[in-house]
């Protein structure tokens, strides 16, 4: 986590210089508000280089005038999947996660200490 001074976390943060450093290329993302905070810092990251993942159902967002925050939201990670990277579930990452730690047959590989 890192902590955002405006719209933008990709700009308004070290979040750049935190991914770079740890050598990451990819963010999972998820805050408030899907269009305006969780857009602004998608877009941002993209525009440097970095590969996005948006967790639909760890966004949210409120009504813009009068479409309700349903539809704000809805609409947002369709264009977030449409331009900007991969929408996907807390579940799934979990999942992803997890089959990335299983070893053939099932099995955990050992780690070193």
């Amino acid at each position: 986590m890192v902590r955002k001074l405006g719209y933008n976390a990709a700009t308004g943060s070290n979040l750049l210089g935190e991914l770079e450093s740890r050598g990451f290329d990819t963010a999972i993302v998820g805050g408030l508000t899907t269009p305006i905070c969780v857009g602004t810092t998608v877009d941002g990251l993209k525009s440097a280089g970095i590969r996005v993942a948006v967790l639909s159902d760890a966004t949210a967002s409120q009504p813009i005038g009068e479409y309700s925050a349903e539809l704000s939201h809805e609409f947002s990670i369709a264009r977030i999947g449409y331009l900007i990277g991969q929408v996907t579930t807390t579940d799934e990452v979990i999942r992803s996660v997890a089959d990335a730690n299983e070893g053939p047959m099932g099995h955990r590989p050992a780690r070193s200490t």
